[in-house]
C-alpha cells in the first residue's frame, strides 16, 4: 500500500467540498436586491428558476440567454454588447417600474460583460446618479461586477445628452504594430493576411499591411452602434465597439484598453488604432426606444391569447391589451393597469392627430421633389421575345343579379400577376356557368338582411352590393356623429377614413349621378356630398398607412440583411460544406475513377446527399455527414431558426410595395396644393418626410441586394439566380442534418 501524505488528503477533501458546494449553489436560486424593486438571481437550472418565478408577483424577468425554454414574463435581450440594447434594457425596466408601484424587475446573472454595463446603466439612470456612484452602490452586493470601459460610459452619457444617433462615414482605419496570435494556425511558409469586418454592414473592406501597420480602407456610412472585428488568417484578434454619437469629423485614436481581446491575441505596448471619420449628408438614424414598445417586441414568455383578443375586442389598443395580458401573468392588478393605460388613450379628438407621433413640424414653404422608383443594382433584362402583350378584358355578358348578395365572401389567396403564371394560358378555355343555379345555391336577397338597401326605381347605381356597403358606412358615419369638415377629417384614425372612402363615389359614378340628379335615391344623394373630400381622404389614408407600416418595412429589410450575414458567417454551414466537399472528393477520386479533385460544388448538390445510399438502405451520405460533423456543430437550431424567419419573406416584395407608395406620392404631390392653410402645411411636411424616408429605405434595400449578390457569388451562382432558392436548399439541408443528429 502506497503512503499518501496528509497534505494531499486535505487538498482532495477541500476540492471535493468546493465542488459539492458549487453543485448545491447551482441547484438553488440566490436572490440579490440591487436597488429597491430590482433583483438579481444566479444562473441555475430551468426547473429551479421557473419554480422561483412562480412565487414572484408583478414581475418581468430580464435575460440574455439563447435558451430553448421560455420563462414566465421573460424579456430577452441580445448577448452582444450594444448601446442600443443597453438603452432598451433601461427603458423596459423603467416603463415596468413606473407602470405600478408594486411591479418588480428580476434580472438573470449571465453574460458578465454585458450585464455589468446594462445593470450599472439602469442604476445610474433610475437613481439619477453617476456611474461611479452606481458602481459603489452595487459592487458590495453583486460579486464579479466589473466597471465598464470608459468608452462605453461615454457612449451612454452622450446618448442621454444628445438623444440621437448621427450618421458618419468611416473613411480609414490605421493599426500601428501588427497584432498576432500566440499560436498561429497558418502554414509556416504562408504570409499572414488580415481582414476587417463591420458587424452592422455588408461591406468588404480593402486591407493591406506592411511590417508595422495594417491599413483598412472602409469608406462606408453608419449610424449608431459600430462593431469592428479584426481577423488574422481567419482567426479573430479583437473587437472594438463604437457608437457614432460620441464622434465628429476627424481622427480618433484608441488603445488596447478600449478593445475586447480574443483568447491568445498578442498586442505590443505601443499598439494603437487610428480611425478617420468624415461627415455625411445622410440623416441621423431613428430607433424606437419607447419602453412599452420594446417590452412587447422583446417579450419571449407565454401569454393568454384569448385574454389578449378579448381586451382588443373591448376597444383597448393592441399595445395596451398586450401589456395588460403580460401583467395578468403574474398579478391580479390587471384592471388597475388598464385604467392607467386607458386614461392615456382617452384624449379628445383634437389631440388624436398627435398619436401618429409625427417626426416633423408643419411647413408650407417646402418644395416637394420627384422620387424615382426603386430598382435593383443589376436589374434583369426582359426577354422581349417571350413577353406577352396584355389584352384588354373581354366584354363579358352581365347577368341581372340586382338585390342579391352571396352568403359569405370567398376567402381565397390571390397571387401577383406574372407572365409565367398558368392563368395566362387559360384564354382559350371556355366555361358555361348557370348563374340562375349559382344564385339559388349561394345568394340571398338583401330583404333578409338586418340592414337593408331599399330598392328604388330611380336608383342610378346598379350594383346592389356597392349600395349595401355604402349604406353600412353611412350608418356608422351618422352613429359616430362625424361632420364633413377638413379639420375633423384630418384627426380621424385610418379605420374611419377607410370607412368614409367607401362612401365617396368614383369619378365614373359621380359623372353618372351628376348627370341624372333627379333619379337619385337617398344613398346616392349622400354619396355626392362626400365627393369634394375625395382627394383629402386619399391623402390622409396614404399618410396613416405609411406610418402604420414604415417600421415593418425597415425592420423587414434589416432582418433579411441580418439573416444573409448569418449565412455568410455561419461556422456550421462552412463545416458542413467542407465535410461534403471532402467526402465527395473521397468518393470520386480515392474510391473512383476521377483523378482531379473538385475545389467547390454548387449548393444544389447538397440535395444529393440524402439519396446517395450505401450498401444498406439506412446508410446515406447525409447521415454520414451529420455523424462526422456532430461533435463540432454548435447551435445548429439557432441557425435554422434564423434562416426560417425569412423563408416566407421576399426582398423584392419590399421594393414593389415601396414603389406603389412612390406612385401614390406622385399623385398626392399634385393634390396637396389644393388644400388650405395648416392642413396643406402638415401634408407638405409629411410628403417631404416620406421622400426622405424613401431615400433611406433605398440605401437599406441596396445594401440587402449587395448581401444577396455576395451570397450568390460565394456559392458560385449567377447574378440572375434567385437567392431564395439558395436559402431554401441550405435550410432544408440543415434541417435534415439536425434530424439525423437527433435520431
Amino acid at each position: 500500500m502506497a503512503y499518501v501524505p496528509n497534505g494531499n488528503i486535505k487538498t482532495k477533501i477541500s476540492i471535493f467540498e468546493r465542488i459539492t458546494s458549487l453543485r448545491l449553489a447551482d441547484e438553488s436560486v440566490r436572490e440579490t436586491k440591487v436597488i429597491p424593486r430590482v433583483s438579481l438571481i444566479n444562473h441555475t437550472s430551468f426547473p429551479k428558476t421557473e419554480e422561483y418565478l412562480r412565487t414572484q408577483k408583478s414581475h418581468i424577468f430580464l435575460t440574455f440567454d439563447e435558451d430553448k425554454h421560455n420563462f414566465n414574463n421573460e424579456v430577452r435581450f441580445s448577448t452582444r454588447t450594444s448601446l442600443i440594447e443597453c438603452i432598451s434594457f433601461v427603458r423596459v425596466a423603467e416603463f415596468w417600474l413606473k407602470l405600478d408601484s408594486q411591479n418588480t424587475v428580476i434580472i438573470r446573472n449571465s453574460y458578465k460583460s454585458s450585464l455589468s454595463f446594462y445593470l450599472l446603466g439602469l442604476v445610474r439612470y433610475i437613481q439619477d446618479t453617476t456611474f461611479e456612484q452606481a458602481y459603489n452602490t452595487v459592487k458590495e452586493k453583486v460579486k464579479n461586477l466589473e466597471m465598464p470601459r470608459k468608452l462605453y460610459l461615454s457612449y451612454f452619457e452622450n446618448y442621454l445628452s444628445r438623444n440621437e444617433f448621427k450618421t458618419l462615414c468611416i473613411h480609414q482605419i490605421v493599426i500601428s504594430t501588427l497584432p498576432r496570435k500566440r499560436v498561429e494556425s497558418s502554414k509556416p511558409f504562408g504570409k499572414p493576411f488580415y481582414s476587417l469586418r463591420i458587424m452592422e454592414k455588408p461591406t468588404i473592406s480593402t486591407v493591406i499591411h506592411d511590417e508595422h501597420h495594417v491599413i483598412c480602407k472602409v469608406d462606408t456610412s453608419i449610424a449608431g452602434d459600430v462593431t469592428l472585428v479584426l481577423n488574422r488568417n481567419n482567426a479573430k484578434l479583437f473587437t472594438l465597439f463604437l457608437n457614432t454619437n460620441s464622434f465628429e469629423e476627424g481622427l480618433y485614436r484608441f488603445s488596447k484598453d478600449d478593445l475586447v481581446l480574443d483568447s491568445g491575441t498578442i498586442l505590443d505596448d505601443d499598439f494603437t488604432i487610428d480611425i478617420i471619420f468624415f461627415k455625411t449628408d445622410k440623416k441621423s438614424k431613428v430607433y424606437n426606444l419607447n419602453g412599452k414598445s420594446l417590452l412587447i417586441d422583446k417579450f419571449a414568455g407565454s401569454y393568454d391569447e384569448n385574454l389578449l383578443n378579448r381586451l382588443k375586442g373591448e376597444g383597448y389598443s393592441k399595445d395596451d391589451a398586450m401589456i395588460a395580458t403580460i401583467t395578468a401573468n403574474s398579478s391580479t392588478g390587471m384592471s388597475k393597469v388598464l385604467q392607467k393605460l386607458k386614461k392615456r388613450e382617452e384624449v379628445p379628438n383634437s389631440s388624436k392627430e398627435a398619436s401618429l407621433d409625427r417626426p416633423y413640424k408643419p411647413n408650407d414653404d417646402i418644395t416637394l421633389v420627384d422620387i424615382n422608383l426603386i430598382v435593383d443594382i443589376m436589374p434583369e433584362k426582359e426577354n422581349t421575345k417571350t413577353k406577352k402583350k396584355t389584352l384588354p378584358p373581354k366584354n363579358i355578358p352581365k347577368t341581372e343579379i340586382a338585390n342579391s348578395l352571396t352568403v359569405r365572401p370567398f376567402y381565397w389567396a390571390v397571387i401577383p400577376k406574372s407572365c409565367d403564371s398558368i392563368f395566362n394560358e387559360l384564354d382559350d378555355v371556355h366555361t358555361q356557368i348557370d348563374f340562375m343555379k349559382f344564385e339559388d345555391w349561394f345568394c340571398i336577397t338583401t330583404d333578409c338582411q338586418q340592414l337593408k338597401v331599399e330598392k328604388q326605381a330611380s336608383s342610378v347605381i346598379r350594383d346592389s352590393r356597392r349600395l349595401f356597403l355604402v349604406s353600412l358606412s353611412l350608418k356608422t358615419f351618422e352613429k359616430k356623429q362625424f361632420v364633413l369638415h377638413n379639420k375633423q377629417l384630418a384627426d380621424l384614425p385610418l379605420e374611419d377614413l377607410t370607412m368614409i372612402n367607401t362612401i365617396i363615389p368614383t369619378d365614373e359614378e359621380y359623372k353618372m349621378m351628376f348627370s341624372r340628379k333627379k333619379e337619385l335615391n337617398d344613398i346616392e344623394r349622400k354619396m355626392i356630398a362626400f365627393y369634394p373630400y375625395k382627394k383629402l381622404i386619399r391623402l390622409l389614408i396614404f399618410e396613416r398607412r405609411f406610418f402604420e407600416n414604415k417600421d415593418n418595412w425597415i425592420i423587414g429589410v434589416e432582418n433579411i440583411k441580418s439573416v444573409y450575414d448569418t449565412i455568410l458567417q455561419s461556422n456550421n454551414i462552412r463545416l458542413l460544406l467542407k465535410t461534403v466537399l471532402e467526402l465527395g472528393n473521397t468518393i470520386n477520386t480515392n474510391y473512383g475513377n476521377n483523378r482531379r479533385k473538385a475545389s467547390a460544388f454548387k449548393v444544389c448538390s447538397l440535395v444529393l446527399t440524402k439519396n446517395y445510399r450505401g450498401k444498406k438502405n439506412n446508410q446515406s451520405l447525409l447521415k454520414f455527414v451529420a455523424e462526422t460533423a456532430r461533435s463540432r456543430l454548435k447551435s445548429i437550431k439557432s441557425d435554422l431558426e434564423t434562416i426560417e424567419s425569412i423563408r416566407n419573406d421576399e426582398l423584392n416584395n419590399y421594393k414593389e410595395i415601396m414603389n406603389e407608395y412612390i406612385l401614390e406620392y406622385r399623385t398626392c404631390k399634385e393634390w396637396v396644393e389644393e388644400l388650405d392653410g395648416e392642413l396643406r402645411a402638415n401634408m407638405k411636411a409629411f410628403l417631404f418626410y416620406f421622400s426622405e424616408f424613401v431615400r433611406n429605405f433605398s440605401n437599406e434595400y441596396r445594401e440587402a441586394v449587395i448581401y444577396s449578390s455576395i451570397i450568390k457569388r460565394k456559392f458560385g451562382e449567377p447574378e440572375n439566380k434567385n437567392v431564395k432558392e439558395i436559402i431554401s436548399i441550405l435550410y432544408n439541408f440543415l434541417k435534415s442534418v439536425r434530424h439525423e443528429i437527433e435520431t
